[in-house]
């Protein structure tokens, strides 16, 4: 099965070659570009995004992750208790300081069936591949070119497979992983899936809630049932967003989802709502999450139902001014490559890293897109994407040495 997968993805990508251009420009330290590696940043994603999802500690997923890095001849790989998995690349000069790469391991989209992958002559299709699959494969098909290359920077690499989520405790892997590191993080790329192009010009911080509603079990067809959970659940979301907030400052609430009721038949005794507060501004952000809890709260008392608030993510502000050298590498990079950069202010998972006086900044290895029904990835630009990574590691180094008091 495993053989047959890269063989259709190594002929989707040897098809695609005669149709692109015939040259290609060399943009690492002189060395070949190495295509082999891109097809197999594809493979390994589509065998990641099939590993189940959520299991104690992603250990089914990191397992896979350290069997791929023994397979490139690495053998000092690191394990914690938290489910992250990490290796080092020396650098070429003595030094404490490390440049750290990491992706997200676990796949909260996970479904047996939805996450298998199905592959077409350009996407590939699959429940959490756009997010963390492409991005992990990513890193490990790194660690394989920087191995097999046998190439090196000045400063050390550190490839971090972070577990990110746990229930109650955002970034629970990168915080355990952080503290326990004795050298110094000169600056952190977060590598991802469909970001290929965006750079992040003012991360914005973000909650996100989750508000459950109970209302007592009742007939469809008593006389009085009483108010329901769908329209306790719509009551919150439209009261929330007749709230005027500061959106031209990047201050808003967006209601993602709301469940409620088993359907016909059934009165609707039980839902959840999904809302999220983005904001630039620390005092706002934390302003309206207690203005936006205070008002549900007070619905569900007027409307005598039973409600609880529970905070499911959290993502401080990220600092531009500290990831001001990455962002303009990553936007050269860009310009060199042909790639559409795009400026956007959204809550970045590196701001954890920016609050601990660490540069960091979010590369996308491609194109895609998440609906409800269906998420995808473009296959074409993951080259793309690959060799922005290694020229912007390769500038990024050389840039931060410079700015180094």
């Amino acid at each position: 099965m495993i053989r047959k997968i890269i063989s259709t993805i190594r002929d989707f990508f040897a098809a695609a070659r005669l149709s692109a251009r015939k040259k290609r420009k060399k943009t690492f330290r002189g060395k070949p570009f190495e295509e082999m590696y891109v097809n197999r940043i594809v493979s390994d994603a589509v065998l990641f995004n099939e590993i189940p999802s959520p299991s104690e500690n992603e250990s089914l997923r990191g397992s896979f992750i350290v069997r791929r890095l023994e397979e490139f001849g690495i053998t000092d790989i690191r394990t914690d208790g938290m489910g992250n998995v990490w290796v080092q690349f020396p650098g070429a000069k003595p030094s404490d300081d490390f440049v750290l790469l990491f992706a997200e391991i676990e796949n909260p989209s996970y479904s047996p069936l939805g996450s298998l992958v199905r592959l077409t002559a350009d996407r590939a299709i699959g429940a959490g591949i756009a997010d963390n699959s492409i991005g992990v494969a990513s890193l490990l098909i790194l660690a394989e070119y920087l191995q097999k290359n046998s190439i090196s920077f000045d400063t050390n690499l550190v490839l971090l497979f972070a577990h990110l989520a746990s229930e109650g405790e955002e970034f629970i892997g990168l915080r355990g992983f952080l503290s326990e590191w004795d050298g110094d993080i000169a600056f952190a790329v977060y590598v991802t899936g469909m970001q290929l192009g965006n750079i992040e010009s003012h991360p914005l911080g973000h909650y996100k809630l989750t508000v459950t509603a109970g209302t007592g079990d009742h007939q469809v067809l008593e006389k009085t049932p009483g108010v329901s959970a769908v329209s306790v659940l719509s009551n919150i979301a439209f009261q929330l967003g007749n709230i005027q907030w500061d959106r031209e400052g990047g201050a808003t609430l967006n209601i993602a989802r709301i469940v409620a009721g088993l359907g016909f038949g059934f009165f609707p005794s039980e839902g959840f709502l999904e809302l999220e507060i983005y904001s630039g501004d620390t005092n706002v952000l934390n302003l309206m999450k207690k203005t936006a809890s205070a008002t549900i709260e007070k619905i569900a008392e007027e409307m005598g139902a039973k409600i609880d608030i529970a905070v499911n993510s959290f993502i401080p502000v990220g600092n531009p001014e500290i990831n001001a050298f990455l962002t303009d590498t990553l936007r050269s990079v860009h310009e060199e490559l042909k790639i559409k950069s795009n400026a956007v202010s959204v809550p970045d998972k590196t701001a954890i890293l920016n609050s601990l006086g660490v540069p960091a900044v979010t590369v996308g290895m491609t194109r895609g897109r998440k609906r409800l029904t269906e998420e995808y990835v473009e296959l074409e630009p993951i080259e793309t994407g690959f060799r922005q990574l290694l020229m912007l590691l390769e500038r990024s180094i050389e840039k931060e040495e410079l700015l180094r008091p």
